[in-house]
């Protein structure tokens, strides 16, 4: 008897495989997420557009009224806020009258006993005209008239020794001299005396301050003029007399300038290997005698120049310096 097969046993070969159909109303949900994603993604790359947008337009104009940070050197670097107050009540006041003859080209040196005594060349009865004395073209040999008493912070030290690691900073020296209205080219050139002193070790602040004080912080309205690029006034190695331009030395550069300062400090202050070769100086006047006879600021008085309180004013100003520490 033939055997019929069961209706209820699974036929493998009826089992169809069709492939899946996808519902309608899923893909338009998939596409409406697509579409939402690009959207997002053009309004944040639009409003990151529109930001950096505005901020150039807010720097250009910025930039367009003279809102720039102070310039160091070749750096920009911001003050903080209560230098800039200072700085700002500081420009307020009115200009003193200058400590010095302004270009430190109005008097002679004050080394008178140990040029003589050391027969060096210099003018038969003359000082040491290696520099003008400051304040002699208004015959105030102190300097000191009409002078502001300006915010200072005084050191500890009874006396300051030019040889010395650096007191301060090329911000501190900069914004200082903003303070005093000094000209442009002076606060530009605060990088070159710190670079150039501090490697001869010599406090830049000392012969940043000289500076200041022997050109009335570069504005030169005597004989010696900024394309002298000498900073302190000093004189050829045979000198000459105080109004005589030629008798103060030229020097290429202001590197060269300011070079010659820091070393004629260093030799004064009695610095190891000093006095250097000729050729290894640009100090036109780097005599020998000069050596060890001011280690100290207040030194410098009735030798460097022959005005008594001469270091003082000097320190006077690294201690105004000082108070932007």
């Amino acid at each position: 008897m033939k055997k019929r097969n069961s209706p209820n046993r699974l036929q493998i070969t009826d089992v169809q495989t069709t492939p899946p159909v996808r519902n309608n109303h899923t893909a338009s949900r998939h596409r409406h997420r697509l579409v939402r994603s690009r959207y997002r993604r053009i309004v944040y790359l639009s409003g990151a557009c529109i930001t950096l947008l505005v901020l150039a337009v807010l720097w250009l104009m910025g930039s367009a009224h003279g809102v720039t940070e102070p310039s160091f050197g070749n750096s920009t670097l911001p003050l903080p806020p209560e230098v800039q107050a200072r700085l700002q009540r500081e420009q307020r006041r009115p200009s003193p009258s200058s400590p010095t003859s302004a270009n430190a080209a109005d008097s002679d040196n004050g080394d008178t006993n140990d040029a003589n005594a050391a027969g060096s060349g210099s003018r038969s009865g003359s000082k040491d005209d290696s520099i003008s004395a400051p304040g002699s073209a208004s015959g105030d040999k102190s300097g000191t008239k009409g002078q502001i008493d300006y915010p200072h912070k005084v050191f500890p030290e009874k006396e300051l020794p030019i040889l010395h690691a650096p007191r301060t900073s090329v911000r501190a020296m900069q914004a200082f001299a903003k303070s005093r209205n000094a000209a442009p080219l002076f606060v530009k050139l605060a990088p070159k005396f710190f670079t150039l002193a501090t490697k001869a070790g010599v406090d830049p602040l000392v012969a940043y301050c000289q500076a200041a004080l022997e050109t009335n912080f570069m504005h030169f309205t005597g004989v010696v003029t900024a394309d002298h690029h000498n900073p302190c006034g000093l004189k050829t190695t045979v000198g000459g007399g105080d109004k005589e331009k030629a008798a103060h030395t030229v020097f290429p550069d202001w590197d060269t300038g300011i070079r010659a300062q820091v070393e004629h400090l260093a030799l004064y202050a009695g610095a190891e290997g000093y006095p250097l070769e000729p050729a290894h100086t640009a100090d036109p006047r780097h005599f020998a005698y000069l050596h060890g006879k001011a280690p100290m600021v207040e030194d410098l008085s009735r030798r460097w120049a022959p005005a008594a309180d001469y270091g003082q004013l000097i320190r006077s100003l690294m201690e105004q310096a000082n108070s932007f520490n």
